[in-house]
């Protein structure tokens, strides 16, 4: 088996471990090297796996080190729409409020680099110029179809 086979058969191991709640088979594939950020078929990332399966210590692992709360699959939905889609209520909240100061603390640094001013600089404008788009279910979309804001 050639060395791009064996890492993601890791990484699919790692998301089937997320999936079933293996908080000590996933922490060993991390600490072999499997991705965390790797995607399945559908774009579903580990961090999605264990939302969807209210693996909490696997979703605060993931949160901790970094690994994005707002990626989404390839039907636009986050690892947040899959802790409320399976009925984790409490884990939802929790990775809002994770999003949420995640959020602040961006700002909070952004405000400390310019001295409490705004940046304003031509990729934001540029930005915050492009047309959004109602998906229809219960998300903003970007000109790319990336979420920019969602309902969860």
């Amino acid at each position: 088996m050639s060395s791009t086979h064996k890492a993601a058969k890791r990484d699919g191991d790692l998301r089937a471990a997320a999936r079933a709640g293996d908080t000590e088979g996933f922490l060993r594939l991390v600490r072999e090297g499997a991705d965390p950020t790797s995607r399945d078929k559908n774009g579903a990332t580990a961090l999605m796996h264990a939302a969807a399966a209210n693996a909490v210590d696997i979703v605060d692992f993931l949160l901790s080190h970094g690994v994005a709360w707002n990626d989404v699959d390839e039907d636009g939905d986050c690892a947040g729409q899959y802790a409320s889609g399976h009925g984790h209520a409490e884990l939802a909240a929790a990775m809002m409020e994770h999003a949420t100061a995640s959020e602040l603390a961006l700002g909070e640094a952004s405000m400390d680099e310019t001295g409490g001013a705004c940046r304003a600089n031509a990729e934001s404008e540029t930005y915050l110029a492009t047309p959004v788009k109602y998906s229809g279910d219960d998300k903003l979309l970007d000109e790319n179809d990336d979420a920019v804001m969602m309902s969860w």
